[in-house]
């Protein structure tokens, strides 16, 4: 089978849990979990919202034609660097 291209996930905008989020409330709800569990979860849904609220902030959007263009100059520059490694005594 042929290998295809496909978008890497870090090239890809972070999405908010709203489903996860909604998820665990039904569960925790219909399960009656004890108000200690529910404070440790309701905690941890909390902290990953705060992650996901700074990490969207952060984002900067970048075309792939950039990230391919950003990716040869590296190689590029890596290759330069080993000739010059190779060249010095």
């Amino acid at each position: 089978m042929k290998p295809y291209f496909v978008v890497a996930a870090k090239n890809l905008p972070v999405k908010p849990p709203i489903s996860f989020t909604l998820v665990m409330w039904l569960i925790l709800d219909k399960y009656h979990y004890p108000r200690d569990f529910t404070g440790i979860a309701c905690m941890l849904i909390a902290i990953m919202w705060v992650v996901v609220i700074v990490a969207i902030s952060a984002e900067k959007h970048v075309s792939i034609e950039q990230l391919l263009e950003r990716e040869q100059r590296a190689q590029l520059d890596k290759a330069q660097l080993g000739k010059k490694i190779a060249a010095t005594p």
